[in-house]
């Protein structure tokens, strides 16, 4: 700091000078360490549906548009699933298809419905079953405001 003080001119060389210069405002300092919710910041990335559930631990999140993407977190984070290009369930199903990187087939099939994921005090409104490949995950959901 002696440095930065050395090249102020006079009258602006005190240490608290440019301390108060180099410090963020207070409330800028306390809205950045705060951490957005991840629906927060899911739908700050553009995401249109996120659900979650446990036992083990997952998420899904579905892009925007007719064939958008779904990425999925699995089991407690050991395990990613990507499909580039979901789709739409056909007929009276509602949810999204698609193949994964790994040839998987995936299958999000969602219920409007109240729904509790069991850890949390959120009341959902939609239920959701996650099924990749052979193993089914269920949980529940919301669509991401636009």
């Amino acid at each position: 700091m002696l440095v930065l003080a050395a090249c102020q001119p006079s009258g602006q060389g005190s240490s608290e000078a440019v301390a108060s210069a180099a410090a963020p405002p207070p409330a800028a300092s306390a809205a950045a360490s705060e951490p957005a919710s991840p629906w927060d910041a899911a739908a700050a990335r553009g995401v249109a549906f996120r659900a979650v559930g446990n036992e083990p631990g997952w998420y899904v999140e579905v892009g925007r548009g007719a064939t958008a993407a779904l990425h999925a977190t699995l089991d407690y984070g050991d395990r990613k699933v990507e499909v580039p290009q979901a789709v739409a369930l056909d007929g009276d199903a509602f949810g999204y298809h698609g193949t994964a990187t790994d040839g998987r087939r995936v299958v999000l099939r969602l219920r409007h419905e109240a729904c509790s994921d069991g850890m949390s005090d959120r009341a959902y409104v939609i239920s959701a079953v996650l099924d990749v490949g052979d193993t089914t995950y269920r949980g529940c959901g919301m669509f991401l405001g636009d």
